[in-house]
């Protein structure tokens, strides 16, 4: 007997983190987080935060503040997920300066 495989669907800009598990037939929304060593068997709503085994909502603030990459102050998909025109995250660029190595002497 053959044993059927379900694959998952993932949304837009989700954070998936260390050892995270998503396993079945189950669908991930835009925005999400799954938090590292979570597993995730049931489906996520959109901007979710999930933790844990098994795996648990925490919050609904998605991955705003996480996920960064080019033009994502003007994507029209991600300002409709947060509901506004004006998102409160740096842009892509600034995440880059803030980090930086600094540079040392002491090598």
């Amino acid at each position: 007997m053959r044993i059927p495989f379900y694959k998952p669907t993932i949304g837009n800009r989700v954070q998936l983190a260390a050892n995270a598990v998503v396993a079945g037939k189950i669908s991930i929304g835009d925005d999400a987080v799954i938090g590292a060593c979570a597993v995730v068997t049931t489906s996520v709503p959109p901007r979710a935060v999930i933790v844990g085994d098994p795996a648990e909502i925490r919050s609904c603030r998605g991955s705003f503040g996480h996920i960064y990459y080019d033009g994502m102050e003007k994507d029209p998909d991600r300002q409709a997920s947060y509901g506004s025109s004006e998102m409160p995250t740096p842009s892509a660029d600034s995440f880059r300066d803030d980090f930086q190595p600094e540079a040392s002497g002491d090598v």
